[in-house]
């Protein structure tokens, strides 16, 4: 009987080695007392097992090499996907930005042609304007010019934005104010009437441009 020794490092060695030649003895016995067949068969099932093990590997790192792929697949999807929402967003602000200048525009270019109409009713009635009202005119002729500035920053942005045909729309309605108020720096030259045709056609080009800006927008 075998001394009890503990499973340190020496005895788990000895221990293996004693399994070891155990084996090795089973197997001479078996060669020199099977038939050939039979050899064959352990042979040839210690060789499945192999092939089992390395098939399993290879659908383990096939499986993971999928995943990995799936995962990037997915994750320059979600990323591109993220980006065009980011610029979509982006451009609808820039339009938004330029309705802004727009309706400024409007409103300096609606508080002109009241100006500009009490003014060239005074002249008409009697061949001066007042100096209050001519003053009024004058402010109002600037803040025109000043909005009518930021009107040009939004045809840049319109352009920018590949957005040709509410850039053009936007320098005709401009630049028939920047005409109208040319015009009515000379009193002799603008007449009431003028000032209220002004009006309808201001009006009516604003309707003409929101709807070219809204078929952008919606794109």
């Amino acid at each position: 009987m075998l001394p009890n020794k503990s499973w340190d490092a020496s005895g788990g060695s000895v221990l293996c080695n004693l399994i070891g030649q155990a084996r090795c003895a089973l197997i001479r016995a078996a060669a020199s007392t099977q038939t050939f067949g039979a050899s064959s068969c352990v042979w040839s099932c210690g060789m499945i097992t192999s092939l089992e093990v390395v098939d399993t590997a290879i659908k383990i790192g096939l499986g993971a090499l999928i995943s990995g792929i799936a995962a990037y697949v997915t994750a320059k999807f979600s990323h591109t996907k993220d980006i065009e929402k980011t610029r979509l967003l982006r451009r609808m602000d820039l339009l938004e930005d330029v309705a802004r200048y727009v309706q400024k525009l409007t409103i300096a270019g609606l508080a002109f042609y009241s100006l500009t109409a009490t003014r060239a009713s005074y002249f008409q009635r009697d061949g001066k304007v007042p100096d209050d009202a001519q003053s009024k005119w004058e402010e109002s002729d600037s803040q025109l010019n000043n909005a009518l500035g930021d009107a040009t920053n939004a045809e840049a942005v319109l352009l920018l934005l590949g957005e040709p045909d509410c850039q053009t729309t936007l320098r005709e309605y401009g630049q028939y104010m920047a005409d109208f108020s040319y015009a009515a720096f000379y009193l002799e030259k603008c007449s009431v009437s003028d000032a209220h045709e002004f009006r309808a056609k201001l009006l009516e080009m604003r309707k003409t441009f929101f709807t070219v800006l809204g078929g952008a927008y919606e794109r």
